[in-house]
C-alpha cells in the first residue's frame, strides 16, 4: 500500500493555486502522484496538450452559451430596464403634479401679498405726495408774505 503525501497530492490546498494558475505545474503534480514516473516529462507534456484542448473547447462552449444567453440576457435587462423607467416616469408624473399644485398654491399667496403690498405702498405714496403738496403750499404762502 503505497501513503500519498498531501503536499504531492494532485488537489491538496496547499497546490490548489498552482494547479489552478499552471497547466504544466498541474500536469507535473499528476505524474508525480502517479504510480508510474518514470515518463514524467511525456506525461506532463501530454496533460499540458490536453488541457489546452480542454481550455479551448471550455472557451468555445463559454463563448456559445455567451452568444446563445448572452444576448437573451441584454434583451431582458433592457426591457427591465424600460419598465423600470416606466415606472419611474409615473412616480414622477404623480411627484410633478403634487409639486405643480403646491407651487400654484404658494404663488397665489404671493401674488395676493404682492397685490396687498403694492396697494399699501401706493396709499402710502399718495399720502407722502399730499403731505408733500401741503408743506409745498405752506412754503410758498411764507415765501409770498416775506416778498410782498
Amino acid at each position: 500500500m503505497r501513503l500519498i503525501n498531501p503536499l504531492r497530492a494532485p488537489y491538496s490546498r496547499l497546490r490548489c493555486r498552482d494547479y489552478l494558475m499552471n497547466p504544466l505545474r498541474r500536469a507535473r503534480i499528476h505524474s508525480e502522484s502517479s504510480a508510474n514516473t518514470t515518463s514524467s516529462n511525456a506525461q506532463a507534456y501530454e496533460y499540458w496538450m490536453t488541457d489546452k484542448a480542454d481550455i479551448r473547447s471550455n472557451a468555445r462552449m463559454q463563448l456559445s452559451f455567451m452568444m446563445a444567453y448572452g444576448f437573451a440576457g441584454l434583451f431582458s435587462y433592457y426591457h427591465i430596464n424600460q419598465e423600470i423607467n416606466k415606472k419611474f416616469d409615473a412616480s414622477n408624473q404623480e411627484i410633478n403634479k403634487k409639486f405643480d399644485a403646491s407651487n400654484q398654491e404658494i404663488n397665489k399667496k404671493v401674488d395676493a401679498s404682492n397685490q396687498e403690498l403694492k396697494a399699501s405702498f401706493d396709499e402710502k405714496l399718495k399720502l407722502n405726495v399730499d403731505l408733500l403738496t401741503v408743506q409745498l403750499s405752506e412754503i410758498k404762502a411764507i415765501l409770498r408774505e416775506r416778498q410782498g
